[in-house]
């Protein structure tokens, strides 16, 4: 019997995919899956809602799952949405998963920015994350290059990276020399500064979408072509861009292998 959903779904503590469902058909089937650690290896925390009395009855759970997941390589995803705010109960959260790093193979982590900088643990078996912060620093902010948050640093297999939407490289750096895989929504300058470090990169779906003031002027200068000779798979999308709700494709140049 396979219960766990095809990787990378991971479940959620309640409902139909959870392994919580088979310790309450019988004392047999319980003591089955309370002694099979791969059952709960692999889970999701919606952190949408601001309900502190739910997160808290989430890291009740988020103890007991990854007590009975034993030694095995963990698959999870912490997930907020756009408005989801830093609390004392989603930081709590953040560094209970934080204790189990050096387990983590895959990642979901989608939190406040001020929970995000605490992700430089070393992660030796990480190889894959989805990343970002769930709301952008206040417009007067300014982060200085070595104020930047530099995350993952110290995950030697990370090799697949999807940003999230509100990703911004000028405040957050990750190891983009050893990154194979690329997917992203991005402006044409933020794209430049990933792309100018990604030396080994062999697949990239990026969609590039200018902000634009009046209907017409780009924000940002047209940018020389990037050269990215390992690339193999190039999937580079037109859609309106969801951060400003405007938008305008503009050809972004890379200099690749015939693919």
């Amino acid at each position: 019997m396979q219960f766990l959903p095809p990787s990378p779904q991971r479940p959620s503590p309640v409902g139909p995919l959870s392994p919580s469902l088979l310790v309450r058909v019988c004392r047999r089937w319980r003591d089955i899956a309370l002694s099979t650690p791969a059952l709960w290896s692999t889970m999701t925390l919606d952190i949408e809602s601001e309900d502190e009395k739910l997160h808290e009855h989430q890291l009740g759970l988020l103890h007991s799952w990854l007590q009975r997941s034993g030694h095995c390589p963990l698959s999870i995803a912490l997930v907020g949405s756009y408005s989801t705010r830093c609390t004392p109960s989603i930081t709590a959260l953040a560094k209970t998963i934080l204790a189990h790093a050096s387990r983590f193979r895959d990642m979901d982590i989608c939190v406040p920015l001020q929970d995000l900088e605490h992700f430089t643990v070393p992660m030796p078996l990480l190889r894959s994350v989805t990343v970002g912060p769930t709301q952008y620093p206040p417009a007067n902010t300014h982060v200085p290059g070595h104020l930047q948050r530099k995350l993952f640093l110290h995950a030697p297999r990370l090799t697949d990276v999807v940003l999230s939407n509100l990703f911004n490289p000028f405040s957050i750096t990750l190891p983009w020399s050893q990154i194979t895989s690329l997917t992203a929504t991005l402006f044409p300058c933020e794209a430049a500064e990933i792309l100018q470090h990604t030396t080994i990169l062999q697949i990239c779906n990026i969609n590039i979408c200018n902000s634009v003031r009046g209907g017409n002027t780009p924000l940002v200068p047209a940018i020389a072509p990037i050269p990215v000779r390992s690339l193999r798979l190039l999937l580079k999308n037109r859609r309106r861009c969801r951060r400003t709700g405007e938008g305008a494709e503009r050809e972004f140049p890379l200099h690749h292998p015939p693919l």
